[in-house]
């Protein structure tokens, strides 16, 4: 497969997703909204899978690394400047506290998830796993 047949592909499962999700969401299935995500994971695993071409090389890589690394920066930052204040606004009138312990627990998990990816891609080459 060509790379241009491998993002038209992209695009018709984008597509048909957005349709789907959007479906599914108005019928409140939530099933058919899982299936759906399930099956466009699967199509592109299998269209990437088969193109002959290279896609991205090492810089492509190391490019996407340094966005991925700030993105999570700004939004660690971001969600606990935000979660503080939200937590400290609320009273009797406007009760912030849910808001701002979600994003407290969001932050945590994200930063528990990057700990753990970190530490599985950290080891030495040999050891075992």
């Amino acid at each position: 497969m060509q790379t241009r047949t491998y993002w038209i592909c992209s695009l018709i499962v984008m597509v048909i997703v957005a349709v789907l999700v959007f479906w599914a969401v108005r019928a409140g299935n939530p099933w058919l909204a899982v299936i759906t995500l399930l099956w466009a994971v699967g199509t592109l695993s299998i269209c990437r899978n088969r193109v002959n071409e290279v896609i991205e090389d090492e810089r492509n890589v190391r490019i996407n690394e340094k966005a991925a690394m700030k993105a999570l920066e700004v939004f660690v930052i971001g969600s606990v400047i935000s979660g503080v204040v939200l937590y400290s606004l609320s009273n009797q009138e406007a009760d912030f506290t849910q808001a701002g312990l979600t994003l407290g627990i969001a932050v945590t998990v994200l930063l528990l998830i990057y700990a753990i990816f970190q530490t599985h891609y950290g080891r030495l080459p040999g050891e075992s796993q």
